[in-house]
């Protein structure tokens, strides 16, 4: 996948989602969502809502979205915000085996607004209720607790593995079409892997080809 991803992004490319492929799975497709009182749910895609629509929903990331995505009367958001790291969803369905993947270095500190941006979240805000308020403003505290709750090895008879990127990888732009820095990504991904899999992935040959 950030093979993939890297490739497309430097070859200026979209590749389509297979939603036929997901329609045809027998892997059952949840995701979380935010309420307008900062309760979180979850949805199974194709069940619930069409792939897309489920996407767009659970990705309407608060402030950002503006108004949210509207679904049977009501308003929803980014899941992250009622349910930052779902791990107890995941333990209460019978999974024993679990593959965790961060999006941030395991020891990530979010830095804070800027005064802009603190106004202007304060204008967002003004009008939303007070458990969406605590919900969002405590977002990141329940995600480093239910990290933690993993990392401290709190959760017995379960087999997790976790994927995080290095913070040296997170000083990378999200958007460039540079070979040598997309090489860099492409590269700390696959060592990533590799040494959390404990294998070695044939792929890096190719990659030098595709980035030359």
């Amino acid at each position: 996948f950030v093979f993939a991803s890297m490739q497309n992004a430097y070859f200026g490319k979209q590749k389509k989602l297979n939603v036929e492929r997901i329609k045809k799975s027998q892997t059952k497709f949840q995701v979380p969502l935010t309420d307008e009182k900062g309760r979180g749910m979850f949805i199974t895609v194709e069940q619930d809502l069409p792939t897309l629509n489920a996407l767009r929903l659970a990705m309407s990331i608060g402030f950002y979205a503006g108004n949210g995505f509207k679904w049977n009367d009501n308003v929803y958001y980014d899941g992250m915000m009622a349910e930052p790291l779902p791990i107890q969803k995941v333990i209460s369905d019978g999974y024993k085996n679990i593959l965790v993947l961060l999006n941030m270095p395991l020891n990530w500190n979010d830095e804070d607004d800027n005064l802009f941006l603190r106004l202007l979240k304060y204008y967002w805000l003004r009008n939303k209720s007070s458990e969406f308020c605590m919900a969002y403003f405590s977002r990141q505290m329940r995600y480093k607790n239910s990290l933690n709750h993993i990392l401290n090895h709190d959760l017995i008879n379960m087999n997790i593995s976790i994927i995080a990127p290095s913070s040296a990888c997170i000083n990378l732009p999200f958007y460039t079409r540079r070979s040598n820095i997309l090489r860099r990504a492409a590269e700390e991904g696959i060592s990533i892997i590799e040494e959390s899999f404990n294998t070695k992935i044939p792929i890096k040959p190719l990659l030098e080809d595709k980035l030359r």
